[in-house]
């Protein structure tokens, strides 16, 4: 039997992309509510609004480009 349970959410970093989205249950570091939301387009035309903003657990680059 088993012990291991499902594995962590997997994350690609596109260090060219224009933002960077997590799901939900991705466990970030300073985990806030967005108080500005932004609303992205999906590829199927759909739009999303973000609801929080965290960290990006990357150490040696600047705050500002650890905030998504």
């Amino acid at each position: 039997m088993s012990t291991l349970g499902p594995p962590p959410p997997m994350t690609i970093l596109d260090s060219g992309c224009t933002g960077h989205y997590f799901s939900a249950n991705t466990n970030l570091p300073n985990l806030q509510p967005d108080t500005t939301p932004i609303t992205v387009t999906v590829a199927n035309q759909q739009t999303m609004q973000s609801t929080h903003t965290a960290e990006l657990p990357i150490p040696g680059i600047p705050k500002e480009a650890r905030t998504v």
